[in-house]
């Protein structure tokens, strides 16, 4: 049977991989691997990493590059996958390249003087995640600091945020806030999309380009019902079991074990 170490940090996830190990237990050998604890001295003996709520970056980074590493070097799966565009620019810089060359992202830019007078300004850390270092002030004037390791941009007050989930590409669900707010943002609601919501969701997925696992593309919506990309979460996002039908949760499970073992026949095909 297929050897997975899931990667997670229990008390973030709220039992969330708890939960996906249960549902993956009856076609994989799943063992949980916490990132507070030492890392497993038979990791090596997995046939794939499964990263999922392992985070805080800025605590866990050393010790998830070193399963990495472990993982490269033993030619273990790393799933989600490592090749993705938005890797390619460090943290959540990809966020300017985007600013430049899409329509839909939440307006972003590279230094404090480029940002307009008298307008509204959120800046949060470059390794930051679920709001963490996010601060909002009224102008540019406001902020006595240097903003090196931080994101600036406009600071829009959104009615709703939305997240599209996909994996391997294919489209699976999506969840939207029930109320406006950081202090409701999980409290959330399965919805359909429209054609036009999946079609603009879809080309940041798209232009990410991750060849294998879980895609989570998250927009703000304004007033007027336009989609302002927050963030492509491709890495170890939240996925929200709780808010999901149990249709949609058992699609969702089924595509992850076919997506987790076509990833590992494709590599013993072609190593």
């Amino acid at each position: 049977m297929i050897k997975i170490l899931l990667v997670t940090n229990e008390t973030l996830g709220e039992g969330e991989d708890i939960f996906l190990a249960s549902l993956l237990q009856d076609d994989f050998n799943v063992k949980i691997y916490d990132v507070s604890q030492d890392i497993p001295s038979d990791c090596a003996n997995f046939d794939i990493f499964l990263f999922r709520n392992a985070w805080p970056e800025r605590i866990y980074d050393r010790k998830i590059k070193r399963l990495v590493n472990i993982a490269i070097k033993n030619n273990i799966i790393i799933y989600n996958s490592l090749q993705q565009r938005s890797k390619s620019f460090s943290l959540k810089s990809y966020l300017y390249y985007l600013n430049d060359n899409f329509n839909n992202v939440i307006p972003t830019y590279k230094t404090l003087a480029e940002f307009p007078e008298n307008k509204p300004i959120l800046i949060k850390p470059q390794n930051g995640g679920s709001s963490y270092g996010v601060k909002i002030f009224a102008n540019k004037n406001e902020i006595h600091r240097k903003l090196n390791n931080y994101i600036i941009q406009e600071y829009i007050p959104f009615v709703k945020e939305q997240s599209y989930f996909f994996i391997d590409k294919k489209f699976c669900y999506a969840l939207e806030t029930i109320a406006p707010g950081m202090d409701n943002r999980w409290e959330l609601r399965e919805f359909a999309p429209t054609r036009k919501m999946l079609q603009i969701a879809k080309s940041f997925m798209e232009w990410n380009d991750m060849p294998y696992g879980i895609d989570r593309i998250d927009f703000g919506v304004t007033s007027e019902g336009l989609m302002l990309l927050m963030e492509i979460e491709s890495d170890r996002s939240y996925l929200s079991f709780e808010e999901l039908s149990q249709n949609t949760l058992d699609n969702f499970i089924n595509s992850l074990k076919h997506s987790l073992k076509k990833v590992l026949a494709s590599a013993k095909t072609h190593p």
